[in-house]
């Protein structure tokens, strides 16, 4: 191997960038041997293969590194990448222009022949090296952003494409093969094309975490390898104790190793060693002294630093990192997801800035399936640690420049001994009213409680009600699932907004702490899931709107599932609502106050499975869109999130309110809103797939 004719040296780790399909970087992939050969095998025997796997484990490095070059220098396959990442676009013309792109390269030659369709371009168009022609491999990477970044429109035509490549009847005389490249939570998704491509989901690699062996060989057969004046290193090697201390810093805590975080570690192992060998060192054996246990955690946090360095402007730059420390990290050290619109209220970024963070590997963008808009985290769980210490030595710092400014203060008005005896009475009181700012915030965290909810079926609608809770259906729930008891309180929610920083409600003179959280549109409602959900992982969210009329029914056929357990037709007496009544079941402070204001959550009896305030007290936000009747509507108790003409702009609620007369609060009513509108008569509560905590029950 020569030096390159350009004089450019490589490095032996890309570090967070994917390996790319170059000679210098192919020789350095090491790992993934069994993973190569057998998705290999499985595109020589297929004509289309879906690959999947967790986001980072490193898919694109598989492809460009590993099963590219195999590809075309063993069997004659030439691979053919394409992206869909640009809204707008054509996907019939994008795939054509990404097969005439690989003419000259690699030593291909393209005799292209009609472009009226995808299946009429392969089969007039061949792809030559010399006098081998090559069989055409389309590998569109990626292939999540179809669901995240196009249309249904896209959707619609793109299967129309892949049908008539993978048609067993047209695509008989097609030499073509097909590679589906995508994050293993949008696998489900997969199924929208099943009607048009029936063998979509039929022949599937899944993508796993490296284990211990191959891990070693991605960190010491990249630095052993001979350079031969190509690489920015001369060879070197690990000491065993330090090699396992990595091994031990690199395991996340499921156990996996993460590509992202070893080729970010071992990019700075090698930038030692470059600094010892122009010193005049040679032969350099990587040892403690090099690498200090400590050096792990700081490897971080300059990545984390020159993340931010990156974005030009300093106001971005500070609003960037309160976002990192506080927005996406919580205060007990758990990643949390933010929705960009949200996002951007609270911290005033510009997209360049975010664009700046996505791009430099330190936050993820992607979707939820099932949710609108663009999601915010940090990229990997190796950045919790680093962002913990930073957002830690900042505060350390405020407080000691806090505390000089006050002593200086007190130095020129000519106070000595006795300042320093106050300072230390100041620090003291300030520890102790931070302490009890915590407790009163919640932190540990104040979290709601649940109650299960059994699996079971019921007729959902109301052949009585209005035409949009009609027709009747049956609905069955197949699996248990935990519904907070009462609507998310104003402290549970100010834990949320202290451990986040996300926008805070307007309070009103009636919010006390157990009163229901108001003042959140549906994305704040969401927001709160999605953090419940990072901070417990029990797969928290808003609850759907059949699996919160189930609930509501507790079992019942009645429109009110109070008294329990058979309860009623009437309402009066038992809930928060406008002509409600007095209630002996409420207490004598707010007997005056129903249908006046919200009251605080559990002033009324529970139904029949424990839950409070289903009906009255403040209206709830759950999942779906608003359509105007059930005609279409899902069986199976998930939420109906497909559009109507309207969008998803318009949510629904559900259960009425104090403002409301108790026909609101029937089971069965329906409400419908702006998801943007908040005020003081709308809540929400929480579903969660498993227990939070070990009292709920």
């Amino acid at each position: 191997m020569n030096v390159p004719s350009d004089g450019t040296l490589h490095a032996r780790y890309p570090g967070p960038r994917s390996f790319r399909d170059e000679e210098s970087e192919r020789r350095l992939f090491f790992g993934r041997d069994q993973a190569i050969e057998s998705l290999t095998h499985r595109i020589r025997a297929a004509r289309l293969v879906a690959l999947f796997g967790k986001s980072g484990l490193g898919k694109t490095s598989l492809l460009q590194a590993g099963v590219y070059s195999k590809l075309r220098d063993e069997y004659d396959y030439l691979p053919i990448p394409v992206r869909f990442s640009q809204p707008g676009i054509n996907p019939v013309e994008t795939i054509i222009e990404a097969a005439l792109a690989a003419d000259g390269k690699k030593g291909i030659e393209v005799l292209s022949g009609a472009r009226d369709s995808l299946w009429e371009f392969f089969r007039t168009t061949d792809f030559w090296r010399g006098d081998t022609l090559f069989t055409p491999v389309l590998v569109l990477d990626q292939f999540e952003e179809i669901f995240t970044l196009q249309s249904t429109e896209f959707r619609r035509e793109l299967a129309a494409g892949l049908h008539d490549l993978t048609s067993r009847r047209l695509s008989a005389d097609l030499k073509l093969r097909i590679v589906l490249s995508l994050r293993e939570e949008y696998l489900g998704a997969l199924e929208e094309l099943v009607a048009e491509v029936p063998d979509i989901l039929e022949t599937r690699f899944r993508l796993a975490p490296l284990d211990v062996d191959d891990t070693r060989k991605a960190i010491e057969d990249p630095a052993a390898f001979e350079s031969q004046g190509i690489y920015r290193s001369q060879p070197f090697r690990y000491d065993e104790n330090t090699l396992k201390g990595m091994l031990d810093r690199l395991t996340n805590r499921k156990g996996e190793f993460e590509p992202f975080q070893l080729q970010v570690l071992c990019q700075y192992v090698e930038e030692q060693v470059i600094k010892h060998e122009q010193s005049g060192a040679t032969g350099i054996e990587v040892n403690r002294e090099l690498l200090p246990p400590e050096a792990m955690t700081r490897v971080l946090a300059n990545f984390y630093r020159d993340s931010l360095a990156a974005i030009p402007k300093r106001r971005q730059r500070l609003r960037a990192r309160k976002l990192c420390e506080q927005g996406l990290l919580s205060l007990d050290d758990k990643r949390v997801s933010l929705e960009a619109s949200g996002l951007i209220r609270s911290y005033r970024l510009q997209a360049q800035s975010l664009k700046t963070l996505v791009d430099k590997r330190l936050l993820r963008k992607d979707t939820r399936p099932g949710l609108e808009g663009f999601y915010y985290e940090l990229s990997h769980d190796s950045l919790i640690e680093p962002l913990r210490l930073a957002r830690m030595n900042r505060r350390k710092y405020i407080r000691t420049f806090l505390v000089t400014f006050v002593f200086l203060q007190l130095l020129a008005l000519g106070v000595t001994v006795e300042s320093l005896i106050w300072l230390e009475k100041y620090s003291l009181t300030v520890e102790a009213l931070t302490t009890r700012w915590k407790y009163r915030l919640g932190i540990p965290p104040l979290l709601p409680k649940l109650v299960r909810i059994p699996a079971g079926s019921f007729m959902m609608g109301s052949g009585d009600g209005a035409p949009d809770e009609q027709p009747v259906r049956k609905v069955h729930i197949d699996k248990p699932f935990y519904l907070s008891k009462t609507e998310v309180t104003f402290d549970q929610y100010y834990t949320f907004v202290a451990m986040t920083g996300h926008y805070k409600p307007q309070d009103h003179k009636q919010d006390r702490g157990e009163a229901p959280i108001t003042g959140v549109d549906w994305q704040d409602a969401n927001d709160y899931a999605l953090w419940l959900d990072a901070i417990t992982g029990s797969s928290c969210r808003l609850p759907s709107e059949a699996e919160w009329e189930y609930a509501a029914r507790a079992g019942t056929m009645a429109q009110f599932a109070l008294p329990a357990p058979e309860g009623s037709n009437d309402l009066s007496g038992y809930a928060n609502c406008k002509g409600c009544g007095s209630s002996e079941h409420v207490a004598a402070e707010f007997k005056d106050q129903i249908g006046t204001q919200k009251l605080p959550v559990a002033s009324f009896p529970a139904n029949a499975w424990g839950l409070r305030d289903m009906h009255g007290n403040v209206w709830e936000w759950v999942q779906d869109c608003w359509h105007d009747s059930y005609e279409g509507a899902p069986g199976d108790g998930s939420a109906w999130l497909e559009e109507n003409d309207e969008g998803c702009g318009i949510r629904i609620l559900r259960g009425g309110s104090w403002f409301f007369s108790q026909d609101y609060a029937r089971s069965t009513n329906r409400f419908r809103s702006l998801s943007i509108l908040s005020n003081n008569i709308t809540g929400f509560r929480v579903l969660c797939s498993s227990p939070i905590s070990d009292t709920d029950h």
